[in-house]
């Protein structure tokens, strides 16, 4: 969900096809660029099957504060065994065109970790946070 240029497809396409939820136009051609294995969506609701397993990376940070909880419900909804995902904590240098930070919601760990046991039936299997603000979780469903 929300791959950007398509790095991780291209790891993950070795394995298989990849089905990838992406908005952006010119992302999604990016990526199909010679990579035949990618099916594509530009709204959950085309999505008619589960996936073994979700990742997200760089993407939660953006969702609007009073979208998260269902966003969440949705990831949740359609993993089957395994949520890998990777959070910002810190602010990004880029501002959206109403002067908000590009980065919507910016947490800690704590908060993170929260949110998603509420809304996110599994365990979490592992979780840190790098240098840079990264979050890395894994969630086993």
């Amino acid at each position: 969900i929300g791959p950007g240029l398509g790095v991780n497809i291209k790891l993950l396409s070795k394995y298989g096809t990849v089905d990838i939820l992406e908005i952006d136009q010119y992302f999604i051609d990016q990526i199909k660029k010679g990579n035949k294995k990618i099916n594509h969506f530009t709204d959950i609701s085309q999505v008619d099957k589960k996936f073994d397993l979700i990742v997200m990376m760089d993407v939660l940070e953006h969702i609007e504060p009073n979208f998260i909880n269902s966003v969440l419900q949705d990831i949740d909804q359609y993993a089957t065994k395994y949520i890998w995902l990777r959070i910002d904590t810190h602010p990004a240098r880029k501002e959206l065109s109403d002067g908000r930070n590009a980065h919507l919601i910016i947490q800690n760990e704590s908060w993170w970790l929260n949110i998603l046991q509420r809304n996110i039936k599994g365990t979490i299997v592992y979780n840190e946070v790098n240098k840079k603000g990264k979050l890395d979780i894994a969630i086993e469903k």
